[in-house]
This record gives structure tokens, sequence and C-alpha cells, in this order.
């Protein structure tokens, strides 16, 4: 039988599909920006900067990227001087698609999940930026309105809204503008706990991206602005492991500094190699922060895991120092790492999500080992900070409690207690050489001095001093006895 060409036979149907496919995508995720938590309130400026950092990722011509965000009102503009859009990355921007990172080690993942949680702000997205032809390469302007309001028939009406919104103009602006304008009440805490959350991690986040050039909020005026402080002297230690950086912090006219000492590792890894089926290297960065006078600092309410960009969520995952991989797998919404599961996926014969993060988190305890040398070396202070999160175990989501104990702290306490980190008042001791006081049961300020006085006479003054003693018993609890039995 002679067969009958036709047009497509399956055009008829193709947006209909389409269309049920990106209400699948994006509704049930808007449905719950209708209420953000605080966490999704917190996220949306790393969101925008993630997009902004991987921009410009895998461009040998631009290595840098400048961003300013600009608080005016009701209106919150977040822009930056990255690479221009694709037709490509313009489509998985609006049509709300991801490859994520699976295919380029520099990208964190652009335009999937993460990306709607600026919705958070405002369901109506006006963006500015520029389009480069993949015939020609000529760079042009362009401007469409994200409409996301509603649901099911309403979404569908809005992107056909946003579809006929797109507008190209001859000249390009040199600049890519997410524009959000607030109505409502949760939208305006979404917008203020997301400014204070950039305020409190941007330190870091500067750090952990070099690609990032610099960075600037003006918040109804107020101005701030964070500038890395280039200075050969200070910045290169004798070990070469370790490297000391210094930020300058503007806040509105109060100025500030921000030290931080460092460890980078980038070294090959074949199992990230066979996993992506391309070269990759394991890249770790392990950070301290000191003070002047070269004491280590303790933030509470912060997150101390960062894949790049902070995992806001993970505060309860405590860790003696900040700890950096891009290479780490944490779930969909970037609050925790996966690891619950086997290390090896059995069907691929690679290594797991799980495996990826846990692989990383045994390499931290050799890093760990060489920060304790060099702190000891260098006579930095306060360093029974270090022991932070080695004496408890976390009670978060898609965790693997007893791999943790067993082979993660286990392996850190074992470290910890070979090293000088107590300060009894004429020198740094062993935590396993000296009695610790537990005194923080007392109430009253004259109880825990006489508790600590007849305790040190008792162990011949082989004790912390009076303040390193509360500060043990507040962060260490439990883990004091047993450190004690230990003498």
């Amino acid at each position: 039988m002679k067969s009958i060409k036709s047009p497509n036979a399956f055009d008829k149907y193709m947006k209909v599909i389409f269309h049920k496919m990106y209400l699948a995508n994006v509704s049930n995720r808007l449905r719950e920006l209708e209420n953000p938590r605080d966490i999704d309130c917190q996220r949306w400026v790393w969101e925008l900067v993630q997009n902004a950092k991987d921009s410009i990722a895998g461009n040998k011509e631009k290595t840098k990227v400048d961003i300013k965000i600009i608080v005016e009102g009701d209106s919150y503009k977040f822009s930056h001087n990255g690479s221009p859009f694709t037709m490509e990355t313009l489509t998985a921007l609006l049509y709300k698609f991801s490859e994520g990172k699976r295919n380029d080690a520099e990208s964190t993942g652009r335009f999937g999940t993460g990306f709607l949680t600026t919705h958070s702000l405002s369901k109506t997205v006006k963006i500015t930026s520029d389009l480069i032809d993949n015939e020609d390469s000529k760079i042009s302007g362009f401007s469409v309105t994200m409409y996301r309001e509603g649901e099911d028939k309403e979404l569908l009406d809005g992107l056909e809204k946003t579809e006929t919104s797109f507008e190209k103009f001859p000249d390009a602006f040199g600049w890519t503008t997410y524009e959000y304008i607030i109505k409502t009440e949760s939208n305006k805490e979404a917008g203020k706990l997301g400014i204070q959350n950039f305020k409190d991690n941007i330190a870091l986040v500067m750090l952990f991206c070099p690609e990032i050039n610099s960075i600037e909020l003006n918040d109804n005026g107020k101005i701030f602005s964070i500038d890395h402080i280039n200075d050969s002297s200070e910045n290169k230690n004798e070990s070469e492991k370790f490297y000391k950086t210094l930020f300058k912090v503007n806040d509105n006219g109060e100025i500030s500094k921000r030290i931080f000492l460092y460890c980078n590792v980038d070294e090959q890894n074949e199992q990230l190699t066979q996993k992506f089926g391309t070269e990759r290297n394991l890249r770790i960065c392990c950070a301290l922060e000191l003070d002047d006078n070269n004491n280590i600092v303790f933030k509470e309410n912060i997150p101390y895991l960062f894949c790049s960009l902070p995992l806001v969520g993970s505060e309860e995952h405590k860790f003696p120092f900040f700890i950096n991989s891009p290479d780490f797998e944490p779930d969909s919404e970037r609050r925790y790492l996966l690891l619950d599961g086997k290390e090896i996926n059995e069907k691929a014969g690679k290594i797991s999500e799980p495996g990826i993060n846990k692989m990383i988190l045994l390499r931290v305890t050799k890093i760990y080992k060489d920060f304790l040398d060099y702190v000891c070396k260098m006579d930095i202070r306060k360093r029974y900070l270090l022991i932070r999160g080695i004496n408890s175990i976390p009670q978060v989501n898609f965790f693997d409690s007893i791999w943790y104990e067993k082979n993660f702290i286990s392996s850190m306490r074992d470290i910890i207690i070979e090293y000088p980190i107590v300060w009894n008042g004429k020198e740094h001791k062993k935590v396993t050489d000296i009695f610790i006081p537990i005194i923080n049961s007392y109430d009253e300020e004259n109880k825990k001095t006489k508790a600590y006085n007849y305790i040190s006479e008792l162990n011949n003054k082989n004790v912390p001093t009076f303040e390193e003693s509360q500060i043990f018993g507040k962060i260490f609890g439990k883990m004091i006895q047993e450190l004690n039995l230990k003498i």
C-alpha cells in the first residue's frame, strides 16, 4: 500500500502535551510559594547569584562577573554583566528546564527548581538582557516579562502572555536585569530575609566564588559593598597549603574587615571522571574566620556547608570550619547533603550521589588534620572551637547517622585529641591532658566560680581557664565527660 505524506501528525498534540509538562514542572512549587517558608525567603538572592556566575561558566573570554542589587521601594532589581543568553538558555529559563550540573563542572545548575524560589518575591518578573545569535554571533538586546500568577489555565494564559511580551532591540544592553515588583506582605518579608541572608554570607561566597569580581547592594539608598583586599604579603603563607584573604566590608559607611584562613584541594579524581565521562577534579575549600588578634571567630545560625553558595537550611549540620565543594550533591532544594544510600550505584557501576558526598567528607578529615597542624604552629587562639560539630550527630534529612558517626565523627575525634587546643592560662594542652570542669549546671556566677576553683585545686590547677571551661560546657555538653575519662 502506498503511504500518504502529510504534515507532521504530532504537531497538533505537541503543544497540548508541552503545556501539561510545563504545568507539571511549575504549578506545585508556585503553589507552595504562595506562603513561602523562611528558607525560601532567604534563598532567592543566591539563586540569582548562581545564575550570574553560571552565565560565564566555560567562557574563556569572560572569567569575572560584576553584580548589582538595587532595592527601591517595592522594586527589587538584580543585575549582572555576565555572558548573554542564547536562545537555548532563554527558552530554558522561560519554560523551566535545567540540565543541572551533569556535564559542566563549572556550573552549579541554571534555571531549574531553584530559580522558581525567586518567585517568593513576585510571580511577575521583567527580564532585560542580551541575546547572542547562534548563526552569526551577533549580540542584540531583548526584553521579556515572565507571568506566573494563578493556577492551570491562568498559568497557561500567563505563558502565552510571556511569549507575546518578548521584544528584541538592535543594540546590546551589556547587563542582565531581573526586576521583581513586590505586592504582598509575604513578598516584603521575602525581600527582607533575602537581603539579610545576603549580608550574612556574601564574604564567604566571594571567597568560594572567585569568578565574582564585585558585588554591591543599594537598599533604598543604603549602600553595602564588599571588596577583596589584595596584599601578597598577607595572602600567601609559608606553608603553601594555607592562604589568608581579607575583605573590606562597607555597610552604609560602617567599615569592617573579614579575615579568612583557607586551604584548597583540587586533585584529579577517578571516580568523578568515570561518573561524568570526562576528566574531573575533586575540589574542596575549607576556611576559618579569624579576628585581628588571631582568634578563631565562630558565628551562630549561618550555614557551614557551601556548594559554591550557602546551603541555606543546613545550619543544624555543624562543622569545625566552613566546607565548600562545588562537587557536593545536595537535595533539589539545596538544603541538605544527600548521605542516605549506597556509595555505589549498582546499576551503573559508578559512584552515587551519596557516595560523592561521603567521599568529600572523608577527604575533609585529612584537611582537618592539616588545619590543626597549621593552627598550632601559628599560635592561633580559641582553638577549642575546632571541636565544634564533632560532639553530636545532626538530625537532618537524607542522612546516614551510622555511617556519619563511624566514618566521619570518629575520625575527627581521633585527630583532635592529638593536638593542644585547650588554653589553661599559660599554654595550650591536649584535651586528654587536662581536666575540664563541668560548671554550667550552676545558675549563679559565684557558685560557678566556687565550683571551678574547687575542681581546679583538686586537679592541681590542670584545668582550662574559667572562661574556656564555661564555653566548653556550653558547646560540648556531655562530650566533656567522655574527654575527662581519657585523662
